[in-house]
């Protein structure tokens, strides 16, 4: 008869060795937080125009409830347009940052519109292949 070990279903355990093995020292240890990591990655090799990002719109689909609420603001605000309403709310919320959360603000911003402007161009490329 078979041992219990090699039985089809059960795992094979391995007995452990009481061998020393010594710590693996890191070839670059860990030096903790540095300026340059607090702020936004800028690639040293491309050169992206954000001026784009004023030429191009974009959607934001709120619920109807907040979107109706938003209306209201407009009509009883100074504001013609919704989007002047949202830049108003986005800079009263900007000024409420703490310095640490003003940099991880910038951090997020500058990599959502390098992604965007990204896509804009290779939008626009297409365009420009299918024409030509």
């Amino acid at each position: 008869m078979e041992s219990n070990s090699k039985r089809i279903g059960l795992i094979n355990k391995k007995k452990k060795t009481n061998t020393y093995i010594p710590d693996v020292k890191p070839k670059n240890p860990y030096t903790g937080i540095t300026e340059t990591e607090n702020t936004p990655a800028k690639p040293l090799t491309e050169e992206l125009d954000f001026n784009l990002l004023t030429l191009e719109r974009g959607t934001i689909r709120p619920p109807l409830e907040q979107k109706l609420e938003l209306d209201a603001l407009v009509q009883i605000s100074d504001y013609q347009y919704a989007y002047e309403l949202l830049a108003e709310l986005v800079y009263s919320a900007r000024k409420q940052l703490s310095k640490e959360d003003e940099q991880k603000y910038q951090s997020v911003l500058y990599d959502l519109k390098r992604k965007e402007v990204k896509k804009i161009q290779k939008k626009i490329q297409k365009k420009q292949r299918n024409q030509g």
